[in-house]
């Protein structure tokens, strides 16, 4: 093996050396760009799963609270004119809450049926930060 790299010319060697840094670099990138996609498909699960129901959800969070709101004012009116306009204010609330309550029943993520997956045990950190902290006072 020693005689046959003896052999080789100057820049042979240069040019085996520079070939074989190439395929490794080729092959490097090729598994930084599998990865990348892994990745890329695992942020999109968790902004589909994620994010979008949190969203979905806060807008019918801000419905009940319009919704508590025109209840206050309606119960509080003194007459029959601000008591219709807030009756209709409720009304336009009951469709808003249920139309963005199905626009969250469509895009939470589902449980698989059969019974709850079993709770996780405690992880280290969580064990020692349970120590670190003082127990409550009765």
């Amino acid at each position: 093996m020693n005689r046959v790299l003896a052999n080789l010319s100057l820049r042979t060697k240069i040019a085996s050396a520079v070939f074989l840094m190439a395929i490794v670099a080729v092959l490097v990138a090729g598994a930084a760009l599998q990865r990348m996609s892994a990745m890329n498909e695992a942020a999109d699960r968790l902004y589909t799963n994620g994010l979008l129901p949190v969203r979905d959800i806060d807008k019918v969070e801000i419905d009940m609270e319009r919704t508590r709101r025109d209840v206050l004012n309606h119960a509080l009116s003194e007459d029959d004119a601000t008591r219709a306009k807030y009756e209709q204010a409720l009304a336009a609330d009951d469709q808003a809450f249920a139309a963005d309550l199905a626009v969250y029943a469509a895009t939470r993520p589902r449980r698989p049926a059969g019974p709850a997956p079993p709770p996780r045990p405690p992880t280290r950190s969580t064990t020692a930060c349970r120590r670190s902290r003082p127990a409550p006072s009765r």
